[in-house]
């Protein structure tokens, strides 16, 4: 299908302007080649050169677009959809490609695409080295009262981070108010909503019973800053020291019942887990997994939609700002 005139010349105004920064020098002569290519309607060959353009440099938006809509007028629709989620995974509502990657999106019928989830700019997931990933779930220990269900400046989450990895430490935390024994199935219940990442290779995790060399604690706190907030994740990334993330799941869910307390904690622990793994923001849209918690109703059963699949896969598939 053609494009319109008017969007095909402002796109290409973006793509040659001097507002594209490109990482490589050869990503560059790709794009012009591709440009090229394009504008001749060699649409296979513009598919090829593009696509090895948007891997070179997959945090550019241009590319990302060109790629997307060359494989779509190739017929490859896989390389299509794929460059389209490296593109959203990047850009806010206020890029100049969000329009025109939403009207490819409805074009040619891509049902699920991926969304904003990088902080402050920074792509941030575990290393390949760091796999599996250890997690602990804790049997209702709550953090110290310092710490307890508060947002921890940079100096407090260093400190706890510290803390928590000395010998001894985890073991003397007191049972937090509220738990139930039930608890702890129900988290791993929730993070079996990203088993589907493990089948594809994405990413690995187990179990352990030891919180020294986890990658990912649990603990529980009977209520957060915010009176409906389920759980809050604390991470601080960097590339060489070993500090674990720190998930904590709400305990107190009065005057719900204990089945409404036992769904919303395994909705909690699925959505924190994501953030835990390198997925930073929310959707926009309230009915995928990684919304924000205002969305949410008690009691109701949230799961894993396309969207947050299509956002890991993105994620996982560029090299990394930095890592946990």
């Amino acid at each position: 299908m053609k494009i319109k005139k008017i969007l095909l010349a402002t796109l290409l105004s973006f793509a040659c302007g001097t507002s594209i920064t490109i990482a490589a020098e050869n990503a560059g002569v790709l794009l012009q080649q591709g440009l090229k290519a394009y504008k001749e309607k060699k649409f296979k060959e513009a598919n090829q050169l593009f696509a090895k353009a948007a891997i070179l440099n997959p945090r550019d938006a241009s590319l990302q677009y060109y790629a997307s809509l060359s494989a779509f007028q190739a017929g490859d629709s896989k390389t299509g959809r794929a460059a389209l989620s490296r593109l959203f995974l990047s850009q806010t509502s206020h890029s100049p490609y969000m329009n025109p990657a939403l009207e490819l999106k409805q074009r040619y019928g891509v049902s699920a695409h991926s969304y904003y989830a990088l902080k402050n700019g920074m792509h941030t997931i575990w290393s390949r080295r760091q796999m599996p990933l250890k997690i602990y779930i804790s049997n209702g220990l709550a953090l110290p009262d310092a710490y307890r269900g508060k947002n921890l400046n940079v100096q407090q989450l260093s400190e706890l981070q510290d803390w928590l990895r000395k010998p001894g430490a985890v073991q003397s935390l007191k049972q937090c108010p509220g738990y139930q024994s039930g608890f702890a199935s129900q988290v791993k219940s929730g993070l079996g909503e990203w088993s589907w990442a493990m089948q594809e290779r994405i990413l690995t995790f187990q179990y352990v019973n030891n919180p020294i060399d986890a990658n990912i604690l649990v603990f529980w706190s009977p209520s957060f800053p915010q009176p409906s907030q389920a759980g809050q994740t604390l991470y601080m990334v960097r590339n060489t020291e070993s500090r674990p993330v720190i998930i904590e799941l709400r305990t107190d869910f009065s005057p719900y019942s204990s089945a409404v307390a036992g769904q919303s904690i395994r909705n909690a622990a699925a959505h924190e887990f994501g953030h835990a793994i390198g997925i930073q923001c929310h959707s926009p849209s309230g009915k995928d997994l990684m919304a924000n918690w205002q969305y949410w109703s008690e009691g109701a059963s949230y799961h894993i939609t396309e969207n947050d699949k299509e956002t890991l896969r993105a994620l996982y598939s560029v090299t990394p700002t930095q890592t946990f």
